[in-house]
């Protein structure tokens, strides 16, 4: 079973997007900022991480940035609902950053389970070879 870190500040977009990967047979790992999605990310080796730009403690930039230092190379999808600046323009800096993909938010689930499951079917492909 593929297993999913989310990282968001937000409780209830942590559950929407949890049952939803849930529902679809992933096992789900929740954070509120990015310390404690970095340490949960050192203990479980996990296939994709969601992160949300605007985070307490440690935002999603710098987790990203310390993400992308780790030998493993879990994918990352970055979020944002904007702040002080439209959400594109934090998305922007993420993929600067190295994401591989991005999403403003509301997210539209059907549209991130697609993504999800895109991504680990050519993790699977690059595999075999």
């Amino acid at each position: 079973m593929e297993k999913i870190l989310i990282m968001d500040d937000c409780d209830n977009f942590r559950a929407l997007v949890g049952d939803v990967l849930v529902e679809a047979g992933y096992e789900v790992l929740e954070a509120a900022d990015g310390n404690e999605g970095l340490q949960l990310y050192h203990r479980n080796p996990v296939s994709i991480v969601i992160i949300d730009m605007l985070m307490p403690i440690k935002d999603g930039l710098e987790t990203i940035m310390e993400l992308r230092k780790l030998p493993s190379r879990a994918k990352i999808i970055a979020v944002s609902g904007g702040g002080r600046i439209p959400p594109t323009e934090y998305l922007d800096m993420a993929r600067i950053s190295g994401v591989d993909y991005t999403f403003t938010k509301p997210i539209d689930p059907n549209v991130l389970l697609s993504t999800i499951r895109q991504i680990l079917d050519n993790e699977k492909e690059h595999a075999s070879f």
